[in-house]
């Protein structure tokens, strides 16, 4: 009924629009016009003046008030986005990096050191994010679940590993930045921070959080090696993401999209997350890191994931 209306009042609109001309035009081929046709056409003419204007302002006013509904939709959205993608993981990232910075300050890091060595506490830290992973999947609804696997067609075992292998790779890039400045580093997994990821994970929440990167160095030093870290990590991120673009393929998505969340965490501006180096270091080099990751995180990151993040 809607449609019929529709098409109904653009017919009026056409035939009032375009009546007026076609009445001129039918007059002229009969030759010459006498005085009272001239003012019947000069009648026609205006009436057709008239309502064409008066339809063009309808057409204006109408695409002012689409443009206005389609603006207002699209913040509404980009607002949405915002408050669901950066807001939870703020809060809960703020929440558990300042937890993680007073138990630190009750226990003696250099104690823990003697009892956990630096590779047993990265391996201990890979497990433990693959098991939080997991974790964080099996509290989450189904609906979360039947998401995940759908948009990424993967089995949960290959999840489980890829969302674990960016704490590899990080650890990696850590040691090689280590080198490069002349810092010494070395991986922390400490029980708080085992606590603070089980605390999580029971909520179905996955955050990276289970291991430090101790840099030992001058301000500068930890700046730099935080920087060129977290630079490379986000740089995988983009290569990664651009080859899923290019095929297609789910692993890449994936694999691009555990890369990102690794380097939102890691790039917080909070002790003892590396983002606190760069940030004492230099707020403009911290600034120009954060905000591609963050436009990233809440233009690319998949939807789907936001159920276990």
């Amino acid at each position: 009924m809607q449609g019929r209306l529709a098409l109904a009042a653009a017919a009026a609109t056409l035939l009032l629009l375009l009546g007026p001309l076609w009445l001129i035009s039918s007059i002229a081929e009969n030759g010459r016009m006498s005085p009272g046709e001239g003012k019947l056409a000069e009648a026609a003419v205006g009436i057709g003046v008239i309502l064409r204007a008066t339809a063009r302002r309808v057409v204006q006013f109408g695409a002012r008030g689409a443009m206005r509904t389609a603006v207002s939709t699209v913040l509404r959205a980009i607002a949405r986005t915002v408050t669901r993608r950066f807001t939870r993981v703020l809060l809960h990232t703020s929440a558990g990096t300042v937890s993680r910075n007073l138990a630190n300050r009750a226990f003696d890091p250099d104690a823990v050191t003697t009892v956990s060595r630096s590779r047993w506490s990265l391996l201990i830290g890979v497990i433990g994010l693959a098991a939080s992973f997991y974790g964080s999947v099996l509290v989450s609804d189904q609906l979360s679940r039947d998401s995940i696997t759908q948009d990424f067609s993967l089995s949960w075992p290959l999840m489980v590993l890829l969302a674990a292998v960016p704490m590899v790779i990080y650890a990696g890039l850590i040691h090689m930045a280590g080198r490069l400045y002349g810092a010494t580093t070395r991986f922390a997994t400490e029980l708080d921070g085992i606590l603070l990821q089980g605390y999580f994970t029971g909520a179905g929440s996955f955050l990276p959080m289970l291991t430090d990167m101790v840099i030992h160095g001058d301000p500068k030093q930890r700046g730099k090696v935080a920087f060129w870290a977290l630079g490379v990590l986000y740089l995988m991120h983009l290569g990664t993401l651009a080859v899923a673009y290019a095929t297609g393929d789910g692993a890449a998505s994936f694999a691009a999209s555990m890369l990102l969340i690794y380097s939102f965490i890691y790039c917080f501006p909070i002790h003892p997350m590396e983002g606190y180096a760069i940030w004492k270091y230099s707020r403009l080099k911290w600034c120009v890191l954060f905000v591609p990751i963050l436009v990233s995180f809440l233009v690319a990151f998949p939807e789907s994931l936001l159920g276990v993040v």
